[in-house]
């Protein structure tokens, strides 16, 4: 049973490509979080950074490819009802998950903005009239303790209630050789969800959840590939070569603290009619500090390196954050209202939808910049031509770049979608979701630039002053938007048997205002304009050998318009991406999921995503480096008779692979009359992936394959639990991007996957 159209059907009633999880098969393959779901399910993608503020979902070939803030997320996901804003707040831990739908396609109908590749939709367990509690201990060999804990139970005649309280701390499984630094790509998180479900009545019921998580990831980029000779020297060749290594001399980490409370009110006005109320508040405070060079260089020691990151200076925002910082502050309202009507001729559902979105995005990088450098660049940064000191060019120039950025959405959505059951075989349906918002952005940006030698500049282990300023620019502006979009569906489903369903489809969704908060921000048109989604589908849902098997399948054509990407102006120091609109993308494929009970014993399931996807309307981006005429730079876009760009148009989307499938098989068996064993296998293959716009060679993904597998006993009266686990079998390495900065230094993220590991799981129920 799922809630995939705003009400409880059957998954093979849904007209809808959509997979189901259930939350304790995701609990058993140690699925501990949103980011997780990747390795399960073959349509979606991920783009995972070096930060919380650096994780970018995808579906159907269509991702954020902005990073951060500012632009809304390409997959949206809904937690109990409520869509989150944020592609930050995606790095949630799954706690207490009834189950997980991931909807295929544009959901923009009955779930509003953002929701164009697809929507995840998180259905958390709720409070119930029977005490229970339970306690699970989880232990790996790469130092993870996992701790959790949930009670449930009646208070009062009316009032049941629900706790679940977690505690995850991991060692860095990347190993920092630097002297006494801190290894990398562990985590400290802890969290609780708390349920109350009032009853005052028999048709109506009041659930109020209230949430937190802070959540610490040390993290930072790990090179893998190096042509600055200097670069090199300074982090080794050992590190270079080894993807399970770095050489950095400052702490990085992100940090998520998040909470928020939610008010669900539901009246059974009579047996076909059901009125639901939720409301919400959400607050998420992102910082992360990063060693900008990523090496053993600092101030009082630059060991030639092009660029030195500084850990503080005098014109730091956030001086109470001791470091180099970039930090996202987010908080929303929403409240949705929706009235539901079932009869035998009729589903129909009408809404509407509101949600007050802010959100500020302070701002500091301060860094030294070797000089030949910085002139090399200094014909396209929009710095002036570079400063000459009183002995001509400097060797080294301090460079500070200083924003804050604030912004503000207020959306406003009224919906209704009506499937109307023509006969006991045929179903019509449409929906149309009318969506207004309004945008304000509030910049102020400062840069300032010097000779890195005193009197100019002194520094102190490896924080800056900025004493005499040789450049000093300053902006502040603000600017507001405007924009109405729609949503909709058409379509039929033809059930001409009781096991079979055959449906047709053509849905619009979008994406909203997007928001350039980068430093450099182009001040008269700081937006990026709505991305439009037209899919058309066509699938089937079966059911065969008396349901022991299950085939569903989809084929579709979707084509998103405007598409919102981000980019890095050419040749600007020290700059971050910016966002833009950037050409079409068509992506056309097959999604197919297969369940099969071939014995009482033995269950198998499959899933794939074969996709064909293509970025259109004369994308140009710029060359890679050293990129020839012969590769594609033949596009002279400054006028300097120097080639600087590249069409890229008919480029395959970033970040996603051709094919992806999962297999997995599940064996159980009595071992006695009071046990039962269970074996879990679990194959997830993923073709190979282009990570950046500009299609450099050096950031292609190659294909690999993932084996999980569990082994476990439990009580058949459900009283305990025990399993042992290994993730990545064959200990198969990958990475879960791949992106250079300044030459071709190629920077990365190794996730804990992509190396085996194997723990024990120990769950007892009371």
């Amino acid at each position: 049973m799922v809630t995939a159209q705003r009400r409880e059907q059957s998954i093979q009633d849904v007209p809808i490509s959509i997979n189901v999880f259930d939350g304790e098969l995701l609990v058993q393959l140690k699925i501990d979080a949103v980011s997780d779901l990747v390795l399960q399910e073959p349509s979606l993608t991920l783009r995972e950074g070096n930060g919380p503020n650096q994780v970018l979902f995808g579906m159907r070939g269509f991702s954020s490819l902005v990073e951060g803030a500012g632009v809304q997320p390409a997959v949206a996901l809904a937690v109990d009802g409520v869509p989150l804003a944020m592609d930050t707040e995606f790095t949630m831990d799954m706690s207490d998950i009834s189950r997980v739908e991931v909807l295929k396609g544009p959901q923009g109908t009955l779930f509003g903005g953002s929701a164009v590749g697809g929507l995840i939709n998180l259905v958390r367990r709720q409070p119930t009239d029977v005490f229970e509690g339970s306690v699970e201990l989880q232990l790996t060999d790469d130092e993870e303790l996992s701790l959790t804990a949930m009670a449930n139970g009646p208070l009062s005649d009316h009032v049941d209630g629900r706790l679940y309280a977690y505690s995850r701390k991991r060692e860095g499984h990347i190993v920092n050789v630097f002297p006494g630094g801190k290894n990398i790509g562990g985590n400290d998180e802890q969290g609780f969800v708390a349920k109350l479900l009032f009853k005052p009545v028999d048709n109506v019921d009041l659930l109020l959840t209230g949430d937190f998580r802070e959540l610490i990831t040390y993290t930072a980029p790990v090179t893998i590939i190096s042509d600055s000779a200097e670069r090199t020297a300074a982090v080794g060749q050992e590190v270079i070569d080894d993807i399970f290594k770095i050489n950095q001399n400052e702490e990085s980490f992100g940090s998520v603290e998040s909470w928020g409370v939610t008010a669900e009110l539901n009246w059974e006005i009579d047996e076909g009619r059901l009125l639901t109320s939720i409301t919400s508040y959400r607050d998420t405070i992102n910082d992360t500090l990063f060693d900008i060079d990523a090496s053993p260089a600092q101030a009082n020691n630059r060991l030639n390196m092009d660029l030195v990151g500084l850990t503080m200076s005098n014109f730091n925002q956030e001086p109470s954050a001791d470091g180099h910082t970039a930090h996202i502050a987010v908080s929303y309202f929403t409240h949705e209202s929706r009235l539901t009507f079932s009869d035998k001729d009729y589903d129909w559902v009408i809404g509407g939808h509101y949600r007050d979105f802010s959100q500020r995005i302070p701002n500091d990088i301060a860094l030294l910049i070797r000089g030949d450098f910085l002139a090399s660049r200094s014909a396209d940064t929009t710095f002036p031509a570079i400063v000459a000191g009183p002995n001509g060019q400097a060797p080294y120039y301090a460079l500070a770049i200083v924003s804050d950025v604030e912004l503000f959405r207020q959306e406003l959505a009224l919906y209704s979608d009506i499937t109307w059951h023509v006969s006991n075989h045929f179903d019509v349906f449409a929906g149309l979701r009318l969506h207004n918002e309004e945008g304000e952005l509030e910049h102020f940006d400062r840069r300032v630039l010097t000779i890195a030698e005193e009197p100019y500049f002194t520094s102190e282990n490896n924080n800056g002053q900025f004493n005499i300023p040789l450049t000093d620019s300053v902006r502040n502006f603000t600017r507001d938007i405007e924009i109405n979009e729609w949503a909709g569906r058409l379509g039929t489903s033809w059930f001409p048997k009781e096991a079979l369903n055959v449906y047709a489809t053509l849905s619009r969704g979008f994406i909203g205002i997007g928001a350039d908060v980068a430093p450099q921000a182009d001040s008269v048109q700081p937006f990026a304009f709505p991305t439009t989604a037209l899919s058309a589908e066509f699938g089937l849902k079966s059911y065969l050998f008396d349901k022991r098997l299950m085939v569903n399948a989809a084929v579709f054509r979707q084509q998103n318009k405007d598409v919102q990407v981000a980019v890095r102006p050419p040749g600007e120091v020290g700059a971050t991406a910016q966002a833009r609109n950037a050409g079409d993308l068509v992506s056309q494929g097959l999604e197919l999921t297969a369940a099969l009970q071939a014995t009482e014993a033995l269950s198998l399931n499959a899933s794939l995503t074969a996709l064909d996807t293509e970025r259109g309307g004369g994308q140009l981006e710029k060359c890679y480096f050293e990129q020839s005429p012969e590769q594609g730079c033949n596009i002279d876009r400054d006028g300097n008779g120097n080639p600087d760009h590249q069409d890229v148009s008919g480029s395959k989307s970033v970040g996603t692979p051709d094919l992806s499938y999962t297999v997995s098989a599940r064996y159980e068996r009595l071992v006695s009359n009071a046990l039962r064993g269970y074996l879990l296998l679990n194959w997830n293959w993923r073709d190979e992936v282009q990570y950046t716009l500009e299609g450099d060679p050096l950031t292609i993904q190659r294909a690999f394959g993932l084996a999980d597998a569990v082994l476990g006993i439990e009580d058949t009266q459900g009283r305990y639990e025990a399993s042992l686990f290994a993730k990545n079998l064959f200990d198969t390495p990958f990475l879960s991007d791949r992106r250079y900065q300044f030459g071709r230094v190629s920077t990365v993220n190794t996730p804990r996957q992509a190396r085996l590991f194997w723990g024990a799981r120990f769950k007892v129920m009371f």
